[in-house]
């Protein structure tokens, strides 16, 4: 580090008290939290961060040691100095940064001055001192800037003093230390600059103390520390100051700890570190000081990681460093610490990076196993719970047997079978833990029956199955225990059926399932048995859909999954059952999503991961107080409030202890707490407590791609400069008809969890529609664009699902050919008469080209299949209509050499018309027969095309395909999609888009594109359609499209039942047809159905 020697000696002392901090034990009330990190493994420039800013845009800037870094969340841009560009940063290692009025940004930076840095045109302006200027730069290290509330700029130097710039001059006037003036700045090294509410400037220096300045006046007064007086300034090198909303004044000094000054007396309150109090401030060395919007303020210590002030008892909690926890703070040297406008919380440290938390988002508490400690969780993999009248919490696990948790003190026990003891626990896999009316515990297992512990004694009761004895148990498996008004358990396993069990005899009444007895219960794999309000018995089994058992009654009512019917349970695999406070019975199922029944019609409204949940595989449910469903899946957990119909998902990111859970492993307290286990141990919390973030973000363009090439600002694009200034402050660009493929890139500027922030985007000009991507998918890619004029506009949402309506739009306009134009059209007029004079040789050429479009037409017909496939049980049907004779669209057929035998089905667009696109696809598909009769994935035989295609073909010859592999005997469907449409899926009466993973972009556009395969298990009566772009992009006489729409709700409309494949694409293209109404069929179009 380079500075004045005084702090320098300073800074050498920091070494010893670190080591002393960091071996204070901060486990005495300290509270978690979880740390985010980035450093250089994500692009940050350099690990020590000097400074943070969040500009009025959004972005976030980061001062380090080696550049500026800008941050949308996902990636970082780096500006450097760059030797041959006066423009560029004067010097790497950064010490200040500031953003004024104007959206400048102004970056101090050791020994080489100060620089100001346009966002918007990646420009720096350069302030340096010149021993022959006395109206330049005091001296060439800046350390702080600040603008006042007159607009005037106050630059803080290391060893000039502090600076006033006249920016419409680019000279500074002086404020320097003076031995015969009192009223001068106490101090040259100056290191922080603060504005108070009053307008008053305050000073911190390093070694000359606070100084308070009156700019009006012009004077300076000054506060020292005396070792005479104990309510002075603590220590004389003060390196942040801050006026919190009470309107006291806070300053952090290096040594002297945080001191609080009252300006009517002049005297200082002192909060030092003491090492016999672990709630005393952790480190007197205070680097950085912030108050976040609730009022909270946080220190930043060097060396003893970060502060929280907690006002009421004016104590201080500490968040440090742990090598062994990789979630706590990166390093105990913080530098800076920052909110921006998302209520995110960042750290910048010397040596690690940034770190950064949601102040509003409290995580969910975890429990898990340690290893090395017996006092915590037997087994990760948690089962059940229950919480008995004395506030124990009691968590069945797998293998790890049953623990008791005290969690007034913390204390667990563990009860395990032991082979010499017959009255231990029966088996050490524990599923289900139910207390009954009576504060009795009965325990489930995996194989051992059903327990009942003797708390006083710690002795088990056995219940096994006994197949001499029809009154015993019917399955030593069970899955769940729930107790009847009457006071009867009813007990589900796993392959015996449902019991009833009287506690008072202790015999059981076996249910089961009967195929002779339509009234039975439907399978013997039992989820749960729970009797609802009206007396009703609900029976969830794994395979055979759900069962209703009415009070004296013992026939039971089936509800069974109808893939033609929306309205029927969402599977036959009914994991969880829950009544709402209203009566409405919900229902989880595996694979279907949560279903809700209409009582009174019998009919069920499903709600699936299209509607917003985690995932489809739901596990178990919960209701709080709110009336809000909670609800556990192989996805995390989703908060869905069934007024609204909205869903809110939480994952790992926010403390779950993994995104899978297990199945009925949830519980309700009577105090309203929730617990629900999965493999990694449990979490538990109170509902209110999970806050949300309600913030909305700010949207932004980040990047402009052609040929997925980004383009900067004064980048020449064959010959043009297409950026003058950053995408992000672009309003409208002009392209090329020859640019092919454009791609933009966005971000939402709100840092809680940007990874689950959501986006939507459409291109007006191309199609109306809006089109939803996630994080990983926040970019939009257009080929083939006709020229005229677009708008592409984007939204986004954080990751609580808090919309900006506001969207960010760019213009573009694609200019088209020379030949197209009107002037050249003009032209043409002028020269028909010379060309009525080589009439005869146009003639010739017209036979000649004539001849070889027959050709053309003959070769591309030669390719596109004669005959559908002939495969019992699915029906499949193509089409393939040229706009021009012949096209570059095109569908085939082959079948791979595996075993079992798999049809691939290649749908495909060939970029550019007529003749050139026509034996380009004839090319294509022989290249796709090829490749595919090696067998192989779907991702290994489009990554082959792709690099056979980007060498053979000319670049902006691409090809858009959708190849399909289906296997018959299973029914199912994998593909991967390249820059075609997304594949349609009729299931039911529900019809939706088949998004795929991976790249999109058409094959032969980008060297290494990697394409990823999506799989779909279709079931007898589903329908899928395949289609080219020719399809949704056809227009009518009102220049209007057919769009995505449209398709999907024809597919909606039909009575799929009742037609074949082949009448099914003679609708779909019939439509186009009547919607064009006349117009001309501008484009290709290819169509292929699957019926199964």
């Amino acid at each position: 580090m380079k500075g004045s020697s005084r702090f320098a000696e300073t800074l050498q002392r920091v070494s010893v008290l670190i080591l002393a901090t960091a071996a204070a034990s901060a486990s005495a009330g300290e509270e978690k939290i979880s740390f985010s990190h980035l450093s250089l493994e994500e692009g940050l420039s350099q690990s020590i961060i000097e400074q943070i800013v969040q500009d009025r845009t959004g972005f976030m800037w980061f001062a380090t040691e080696d550049g500026l870094n800008r941050f949308d969340g996902y990636r970082f841009a780096v500006y450097r100095n760059v030797p041959s560009d006066p423009q560029s940063l004067s010097y790497n290692e950064l010490k200040a940064l500031y953003e004024d009025r104007d959206g400048h940004l102004w970056v101090g930076i050791f020994a080489s001055g100060l620089n100001r840095f346009d966002p918007a045109t990646e420009k720096v302006v350069r302030y340096q001192h010149d021993h022959n200027r006395p109206g330049s730069l005091a001296a060439d290290t800046v350390r702080c800037v600040l603008e006042d509330r007159t607009g005037r700029l106050w630059v803080g130097t290391e060893g000039g003093g502090l600076d006033l710039l006249d920016r419409s001059t680019g000279t500074f006037t002086h404020h320097q230390a003076d031995p015969d003036d009192p009223g001068s700045i106490s101090h040259n090294d100056v290191r922080t600059i603060f504005e108070d509410r009053d307008g008053i400037l305050w000073i911190g220096t390093n070694g000359g103390g606070l100084n308070r300045f009156d700019p009006d006046r012009g004077v300076f007064s000054a506060y020292r520390h005396s070792a005479d007086d104990p309510d002075s300034l603590s220590n004389d090198i003060v390196l942040t100051i801050h006026e919190d909303r009470s309107g006291t004044l806070w300053i952090g000094t290096y040594g002297g700890g945080l001191d609080s000054l009252d300006r009517a007396t002049g005297r200082f309150t002192h909060h030092r570190n003491d090492p016999d109090d672990p709630t005393s401030l952790s480190n007197d060395f205070v680097k950085s000081l912030c108050e976040d919007h609730a009022g909270t303020m946080w220190v930043g210590t060097d060396g003893g990681g970060l502060n929280r002030y907690n006002r009421d008892d004016r104590s201080f909690t500490s968040f440090r460093h742990d090598p062994i926890k990789p979630t706590s703070l990166s390093s105990d040297r913080v530098y800076a610490v920052f909110q921006d406008r998302s209520h995110v919380l960042w750290v910048g440290t010397y040596g690690g990076g940034l770190n950064f938390f949601d102040v509003t988002r409290k995580e969910f508490r975890r429990y898990g196993n340690d290893p090395s400690d017996e006092n915590s969780l037997s087994n990760n993999i948690v089962w059940s719970f229950h919480e008995d009248r004395d506030g124990a919490l009691w968590i069945g696990t797998d293998s790890g047997g049953l623990n008791r948790l005290d969690r007034s003190t913390g204390t667990w026990n563990r009860y395990r079978h032991r082979a010499d003891d017959l009255a231990s626990l029966s088996h050490d896999t524990v599923r289900v833990v139910f207390g009954d009316r009576d504060d009795r515990l009965w325990i489930g297992t995996n194989g051992g029956g059903m327990d009942r512990l003797d708390r006083s004694t710690g002795r088990f009761i056995h219940y096994r199955h006994d197949p001499d004895d029809p009154n015993s148990l019917s399955h030593d498996q069970l899955r769940s225990i729930s107790q009847d008004r009457s006071g009867a358990l009813w007990i589900g396993t796993f392959g015996g059926g449902l019991d009833r069990f009287d506690p008072t005899t202790g015999e059981f009444v076996n249910f089961r399932h009967d195929p002779d007895n339509p009234t039975s219960l439907s399978h013997d794999f039992i989820r749960f048995a729970f009797e609802d309000s009206r007396g009703a018995l609900w029976v969830g089994t794994q395979g055979g859909g759900l069962n209703r058992l009415d009070p004296r009654s013992t026939e039971f009512v089936h509800y069974r999954h109808d893939p033609n019917d929306p309205t029927s349970v969402g599977t036959d695999h009914v994991f969880a059952v829950h009544e709402d406070e209203s009566g409405t019975m919900w229902f989880g199922t595996f694979g279907g999503g949560i279903s809700r029944l209409d009582r009174a019609t019998g009919r069920f409204k499903r709600f699936r991961e299209g509607d917003g949940l985690a995932s489809d595989s739901v596990y178990a449910m919960l209701e709080d107080r709110f009336g809000t469903l909670w609800i556990s899946t192989t996805k995390g957990l989703s908060r869905f409030d069934p007024v609204t119909e909205i869903f809110r998902n939480f994952d790992v990111r926010d403390g779950l202890q993994s995104n899978e859970f297990n199945g009925g492993s949830a519980y309700l307290s009577p105090r309203g707490e929730m617990f629900f286990g999965g493999i990694n141990g449990f979490n538990a919390f109170f509902p209110s407590e999970i806050k949300v973030n309600s913030v909305v973000p700010s949207v932004v363009i980040t990047d402009l791609q052609l040929f997925n090439e980004s383009v900067g600002v004064g980048d020449a694009v064959n010959g043009r400069m297409l950026l003058d200034r950053s995408i992000t402050f672009t309003p409208h660009i002009d392209l090329s008809y020859r640019d092919n493929v454009v791609s933009f890139e966005f971000a939402a500027l709100h840092f809680s969890s940007p990874g689950k922030n959501r986006y939507a985007y459409r291109m007006e000009g191309f199609s109306d529609d809006w089109v939803s991507v996630p994080a990983e998918r926040r970019f939009a890619t257009f080929t083939g664009l006709r020229p005229g004029r677009y708008v592409f506009s984007v939204r986004g949402a954080n990751s609580d699902g808090f919309w900006n309506e506001d969207e960010t739009s760019i213009t573009l306009t694609i200019k088209p050919p020379f030949w197209s134009t009107w002037w050249f059209r003009l032209t043409g007029v002028a020269v028909l008469a010379v060309l009525a004079a080589v009439v005869i040789q146009s003639r010739l050429r017209g036979v000649r080209m004539r001849t070889q479009l027959a050709a053309a037409h003959d070769a591309q017909l030669a390719i596109i299949p004669q005959a559908s496939p002939n495969i019992a049980g699915i029906d499949i049907a193509g089409a393939w209509i040229p706009a021009y004779g012949v096209g570059g669209d095109f569908y085939d057929y082959f079948w791979l050499e595996d075993e079992p035998p798999q049809l691939c089905i290649a749908v495909a667009d060939v970029a550019g018309k007529g003749m050139g696109a026509a034996m380009n696809a004839v090319m294509s598909d022989g290249m796709v027969f090829s490749r595919a009769r090696q067998a192989g994935s779907v991702e290994e035989i489009m990554d082959s095309l792709n690099r056979s295609l980007f060498h053979k073909v000319e670049r902006r010859m691409f090809t858009a395909m959708c190849l399909v592999i289906l296997e018959p005997e299973s029914l199912r469907l994998t593909f991967a999609n390249a820059g075609l449409c997304e594949p349609l899926l009729r299931s039911g009466h529900e019809v939706r888009y088949l998004s795929s993973r991976g790249s999109r972009f058409p094959l032969g556009v980008i060297r290494g594109a990697e394409y990823e395969s999506t799989s779909v298990q279709l079931e007898r009566g589903n329908v899928a359609v395949l289609f080219t772009d020719g399809v949704p992009e056809a227009r009518n006489r009102e220049n209007r499209l057919y769009g995505y729409n449209s398709p999907r709700d024809l597919l909606a409309r039909l009575e799929t039942d009742e037609l074949t494949a082949s009448e099914i694409v003679e609708i779909v293209i019939d439509d186009v047809g009547k919607f064009r109404n006349g117009a001309e069929q501008s484009d290709d179009m290819a169509v292929v159905v699957i019926k199964t």
